[in-house]
């Protein structure tokens, strides 16, 4: 399970994962470099929007640890409690999803181009404006 990590970020070496084809290997984005098994994911500046209403979750403008999902090398997912959220590199773009499942509410939604590490909110409901940044830890040999 991932882990919610503490400011000011700081982000070790992580072991290898899958590799992800997507991003990583010769003329990749993200270089030849190993896939890690960890990404680290910031959200910031999401605010409540004019649909929220009293006793709908606040806005979740934190940092997680997000493991590589087995069996599925372009994914990384949190699930914890109610929180859930996932990123995954596609042939053509990239999704970012941050919600709670207990209440159904998405509290952020991206699909920027294929291996961007940095996107803003593209609306939900409830919830609107912030940004991502995900950040690929170096990986240990």
């Amino acid at each position: 399970m991932g882990t919610l990590i503490p400011d000011p970020l700081v982000v070790p070496p992580v072991a290898p994962g899958g590799l992800c084809p997507q991003c990583w290997g010769p003329g990749k984005a993200f270089g030849d470099g190993l896939t890690p098994s960890i990404i680290v994911a910031t959200f910031e500046g999401i605010e409540k929007g004019p649909s929220w209403t009293v006793g709908m979750p606040e806005p979740r403008n934190e940092t997680f640890e997000l493991p590589q999902l087995p069996g599925f090398s372009c994914i990384w997912r949190l699930v914890d409690g109610g929180l859930q959220l996932g990123i995954q590199f596609l042939p053509d773009r990239s999704d970012v999803i941050l919600f709670d499942g207990t209440g159904g509410q998405q509290f952020f939604y991206a699909q920027p181009p294929k291996c961007q590490t940095f996107m803003f909110n593209e609306g939900t409901t409830n919830y609107e404006s912030g940004s991502c940044l995900i950040v690929i830890p170096e990986t240990l040999p």
